[in-house]
């Protein structure tokens, strides 16, 4: 349904509240994987429990298309409780073969929390004319040290075929600069390429690209100062309905994100 309208091009935007966006996506997985959706205002105090999916400052207007962003964010909150049960499953069935006051659930949705993630999405305005939506989850994921040695290998084998280096590759080929290289760049290069190590499409995050293209918006990897590194996801103002000034605040904030990065790799 989100291609065909991607495609055919029929998704009107209109004004919106966020909070029903999100539930169109959240509720599905809530109910597939066995976790709660908890909202939580801004700025009150919440403990990252396991088993639940926060959403912070969530009742915002914006001009977007409900389906398309439902399905956005369906797709931003899928993989992580996804991976999160794969990797639970082995585990809790070897605690039921070795522990007699623990059975293995006839249903995964039914795995105790203490084998779940928490999921936290966060809605904040960036600046008086762009709002921003955070996601950022408490799975394991690659560790930043394996996630820059691995890039450091795929720019060195760019290098001895004499393939074009990117400047992100004489970043990781300088030991200088190597151990400069922030997380939240690796991320940001992981988001671009659109690709895990294995070859695979991470989460959706073409698809999740062109929606944010549709409302002029941007997904970045961004270094959240209270919840750690995740996706970004910025939207202009609801009241801006000019496709031109909406393209503009987009891409001041994109590019302030990029400033203070650029800023905390000189450091």
């Amino acid at each position: 349904s989100a291609n065909r309208l991607l495609v055919t091009g029929e998704h009107d935007l209109s004004h919106v509240n966020l909070k029903n966006c999100l539930d169109t996506g959240l509720k599905r997985n809530a109910t597939r994987f066995g976790y709660e959706i908890e909202y939580v205002d801004e700025g009150v105090d919440f403990e990252m429990e396991k088993g639940k999916i926060f959403v912070v400052n969530g009742d915002q207007e914006i001009l977007g298309s409900d389906p398309l962003l439902g399905v956005m964010f369906y797709n931003l909150s899928k993989n992580p409780l996804k991976i999160a049960q794969l990797l639970a499953v082995p585990i809790a069935r070897e605690r039921a073969e070795t522990d007699p006051d623990f059975e293995m659930p006839n249903y995964l949705v039914d795995l105790p929390s203490e084998y779940k993630i928490s999921v936290v999405i966060s809605a904040e305005c960036v600046s008086d004319d762009c709002l921003a939506i955070f996601i950022r989850d408490t799975g394991p994921g690659i560790s930043y040290d394996e996630m820059r040695d691995r890039y450091t290998k795929i720019a060195s084998e760019k290098a001895e075929a004499g393939d074009p280096l990117s400047t992100f590759d004489e970043l990781l080929l300088n030991e200088t600069w190597r151990s400069r290289v922030t997380p939240c760049l690796l991320n940001r290069q992981l988001l671009n390429r659109g690709q895990s190590f294995k070859g695979g499409t991470g989460v959706g995050l073409d698809l999740v690209r062109n929606i944010a293209d549709v409302h002029q918006g941007h997904v970045e990897i961004y270094d959240h100062p209270k919840y750690g590194a995740g996706v970004r996801i910025l939207l202009p103002d609801g009241e801006i309905t000019d496709v031109v000034e909406r393209e503009r605040v987009t891409k001041s904030a994109a590019l302030k994100t990029l400033t203070d990065e650029a800023k905390r790799i000189l450091s």
